[in-house]
């Protein structure tokens, strides 16, 4: 009996001694009516409790390390368990980086053609004769809402005729991209020409660059915080349309989110590109490499995906085999030493 309060004595030391002593006094001055000082007795109480618990895990630690059979398998768990967690760590974030880069990407890039299709609107107007001058049907359904405003010699010509679209101020030259004007945000091409200048604008809305790439999720934007502007439009999860939102394929196709800064021009300072619009987009790599494949325009994609989903199949087998062998040589040598 005293060679086992001994041990006992040992083991917690004169801290776990401490503690014992404190945590006595407590449950005394509790029914004794004993209620000033209670607070730093129960914070006491406490710290030396943690510090008796991180002795008793550190020898019970070293006990265990100590023993060959433990030793084997904490060898078998960094060698092999750690290296496969930390791998497959690496793939998930690196698919949720890849995903959320490429869906802004598909956007932006989608944002600079259409701009471009402006520039190229408002050079062919210039070139036509007033009686052939128009904006294609195709024109108005791809951009809703484009208005056009023909300057030359001093005379001012808006098509359609009912468009609501101001004229530029002086120091502009010749540039394309987003405009910030009225608060409001505007693809928008700005040309000289040898008699004037042509403006071209079509209203930029959630809609509309939602969809810029047919179903790829929900896309945002706005400006930097603390500008006066427009807000980044980002609806909470469950009041996206359900045409824009995509729907998860599996718990494995996680939602990624990530935004661009993009350079805007104010309709108020010419040349000056003093507002960052942001564009922010929220999809899933389902749907990313969904608008990604398009099997009428090149079959070959479709081959690629098969070989991708083999190699990684195969990958999954073999780690999976491996996986299972290794346990089993481990608990092989470890019954061994244990016996």
């Amino acid at each position: 009996m005293l060679s086992r309060l001994r041990t006992f004595r040992e083991a917690i030391g004169w801290v776990g001694q401490v503690f014992l002593l404190l945590l006595v006094a407590q449950l005394v001055a509790g029914p004794l009516g004993l209620s000033r000082g209670l607070g730093l007795l129960r914070l006491a109480v406490y710290f030396t409790g943690i510090w008796v618990l991180l002795g008793l895990a550190r020898k019970a630690f070293r006990r265990g390390i100590w023993r060959l059979r433990n030793r084997l398998l904490a060898a078998y768990l960094f060698m092999a368990v750690v290296p496969v967690l930390l791998i497959a760590t690496l793939a998930l974030v690196g698919i949720r980086a890849v995903s959320s880069q490429l869906a802004v990407y598909l956007v932006t890039s989608e944002l600079d053609r259409r701009i471009e299709g402006l520039q190229l609107l408002g050079q062919s107007m210039t070139e036509e004769s007033r009686a052939e001058r128009r904006i294609d049907p195709l024109y108005r359904k791809r951009y809703p809402g484009i208005a056009v405003l023909l300057r030359e010699a001093g005379r001012e010509t808006r098509y359609p005729a009912e468009a609501q679209i101001p004229t530029p101020l002086d120091g502009w030259k010749t540039t394309q991209g987003v405009m910030l004007r009225d608060r409001d945000f505007y693809l928008w091409s700005y040309d000289k020409t040898a008699t004037g200048d042509v403006t071209v604008t079509a209203p930029l809305t959630q809609d509309y660059l939602s969809g810029l790439v047919p179903n790829i999720g929900q896309v945002g934007f706005g400006t930097l915080i603390g500008n006066s502007t427009q807000l980044l439009s980002q609806a909470p999860p469950g009041t996206v349309p359900a045409s824009r939102a995509a729907a998860p394929f599996s718990f494995l196709d996680p939602e990624v989110r990530w935004f661009a800064a993009v350079p805007a021009f104010d309709w108020e300072h010419p040349g000056e590109a003093s507002t960052h619009f942001i564009v922010a987009v929220r999809s899933r790599p389902t749907a990313l490499a969904a608008a990604m494949y398009d099997p009428d325009a090149d079959q070959a994609q479709a081959v690629q995906f098969v070989i991708l989903g083999l190699l990684v199949s195969l990958f999954v087998i073999v780690e999976l085999v491996a996986f299972i062998i290794g346990v089993r040589l481990t608990r092989s040598m470890t019954g061994a030493v244990h016996r």
